[in-house]
């Protein structure tokens, strides 16, 4: 009894030195944030802190957080792809996902009912917006827009975003 004993906590060492680091491991920048900001004509800067302004964001704006925190200001690009630091209290988290499911549209990308150019269009996103994708089959994705309308688009009319 003492022999197998050994011999399973040798595996489990071996296991555990040998086999577990060799694992890839889902890492933090798998992940992206959809953040929205909180405030009005938030300014979006070029820098962290007293940077020139970009832009002013709107109250409600959505932007993807990068993971980049200095000085309290988080690195952020916006849905029309500027990139930019914002003070991190004027923004809220919206939602994690996958950055392999982000995507961007090539091209107008139409929203239809089910997959075939045939059915209902629900709605569209304009050349370089985004979408997040949750299934694919055959030459077509279910999606939804940032705005958070579902549907199925062409496979050929978007991109990874990241």
């Amino acid at each position: 009894m003492k022999r197998f004993l050994r011999c399973m906590l040798c595996a489990l060492l071996i296991l555990t030195i040998v086999v577990l680091p060799a694992m890839p491991a889902a890492s933090a920048s798998s992940k992206i944030k959809i953040m929205k900001v909180t405030g009005k004509d938030v300014r979006l800067r070029s820098g962290p802190g007293d940077y020139d302004v970009i832009a002013k964001l709107s109250n409600g704006t959505k932007v993807f957080y990068s993971g980049s925190n200095k000085k309290g200001f988080y690195k952020v690009t916006t849905l029309g792809g500027s990139t930019g630091y914002v003070y991190k209290d004027y923004l809220s988290l919206v939602e994690t996902v996958s950055k392999s499911s982000v995507y961007k549209a090539k091209s107008k990308a139409v929203f239809y009912r089910r997959a075939t150019t045939g059915s209902t269009k629900i709605t569209s996103v304009s050349k370089g917006g985004y979408l997040i994708v949750s299934k694919k089959s055959g030459k077509w994705a279910y999606a939804r827009t940032m705005s958070g309308k579902y549907g199925y688009v062409q496979l050929s009319k978007i991109k990874k975003a990241f």
